[in-house]
């Protein structure tokens, strides 16, 4: 896992943000807040003011997470960065991938319903291993990607239209 530095925490942030409001709505706040110094801009309508309202509390790291980061403070650290990538979907950000990452590491059938339940479950199967295999397991969440996931998908409807053609041609 790479090394979380002030600059591409900036650049995950940024991106999180990105993803949630989109580029439009981050360049008019970054405009307004240029234009007036160090001041942020208050809700210029109603609407924003609406919107503020109801934008979304960050979710809390799963209990176990915390709980561990008490007793060994490297080992939370670790998973703190980690969960916390994931709830701000940096890493991770569908609930297919949670699925398809614990497969990878060798937690066989996570369940849930939720991307929440899963990364809550997830981490109580990775809270009980020990550093080493932590820090050669979670690098490997990098990997997986929407991208990933939809070449997976054109392969799987390829294979099965060809079948389908076979099978008509027979």
């Amino acid at each position: 896992m790479k090394q979380i530095t002030a600059e591409n925490y900036l650049a995950e942030a940024l991106m999180a943000l990105v993803r949630f409001y989109g580029i439009d709505r981050i360049k008019q706040e970054l405009d307004a807040i240029s234009k007036q110094g160090e001041q942020f801009p208050a809700p210029t309508n109603r609407q924003d003011r609406i919107d503020t309202a109801r934008s979304p509390k960050p979710k809390p790291l799963p209990k176990v997470v915390i709980e561990i980061s008490e007793r060994e403070p490297e080992k939370g650290k670790l998973l703190e960065n980690f969960f916390q990538k994931i709830i701000s979907a940096i890493l991770l950000p569908e609930a297919e991938d949670v699925r398809r990452f614990a497969d990878l590491v060798g937690i066989k059938k996570l369940k849930g319903k939720s991307r929440n339940e899963l990364i809550t479950k997830l981490a109580n199967e990775l809270v009980p291993l020990d550093m080493r295999s932590l820090e050669n397991l979670l690098p490997q969440a990098d990997g997986i990607s929407s991208a990933q996931r939809r070449e997976g998908y054109s392969i799987l409807t390829d294979t099965l239209m060809q079948s389908t053609k076979r099978q008509t041609s027979e």
